[in-house]
């Protein structure tokens, strides 16, 4: 290997290298972003899973021994449920909890299952876009006409919002991890590059 040889290699490595810093600083950002995103979201469905339990367990004793009839109780817990349901999906996308294939995953290399990912994620945030378009037209249309619930007759449109609130945060969270699986792609590529540089040198 000759001297040109050789300076073209190490700044070629020093550019890989200033280019690998850059990324994992971006990276870095993007995730504590999304744990922000995720303590938020999380941090009252753990509260409100609390106050079910607790009211769900009041409701069955108060109707097995005293003949208790609290009729606002399923409805309260309805309402929950939901917030509890859109609330938290940014924080399962942050821990990896949702549903994963690994079998075939797996055994494909890290340039195609990062492109994978990527498409993926992307045909995922499309969705979430339209589904939270989609709650923000159902939720004007109840306040508008100021839908109630047909048991106790509380507005409904609380409820609703909760929806969009809950969709427009998880859509907020998949663009961010959109963008981690597009740096762990170019990521890829730049340590690819490295590689074949010293390939052809040698």
């Amino acid at each position: 290997m000759d001297i040109k040889s050789k300076k073209q290699l190490n700044n070629n490595h020093q550019k890989q290298e200033s280019n690998n810093k850059a990324l994992y600083k971006l990276e870095h950002k993007i995730e504590k972003l999304m744990h922000i995103v995720s303590t938020v979201t999380v941090a009252p469905c753990a509260i409100i899973l609390i106050i079910w339990v607790f009211l769900i367990t009041a409701y069955v004793v108060g109707r097995k021994f005293f003949n208790f009839q609290w009729i606002f109780v399923e409805e309260f817990t309805g309402y929950m449920m939901v917030f509890v349901a859109y609330f938290s999906q940014a924080y399962v996308l942050r821990i990896g909890g949702h549903i994963k294939v690994n079998f075939v995953f797996k055994k494909l290399t890290n340039k195609i299952q990062s492109i994978l990912e990527l498409s993926t994620s992307f045909l995922a945030f499309t969705l979430i876009c339209y589904l939270t378009w989609r709650s923000i037209h159902w939720f004007s249309y109840g306040f508008e006409h100021k839908l109630c619930s047909s048991t106790l007759h509380i507005v409904l449109w609380p409820s609703y919002l909760t929806v969009t609130i809950g969709l427009s945060l998880f859509a907020f969270e998949l663009a961010l991890n959109l963008c981690l699986k597009i740096i762990k792609l170019m990521k890829i590529n730049v340590s690819n590059i490295g590689i074949n540089d010293v390939t052809k040198i040698s």
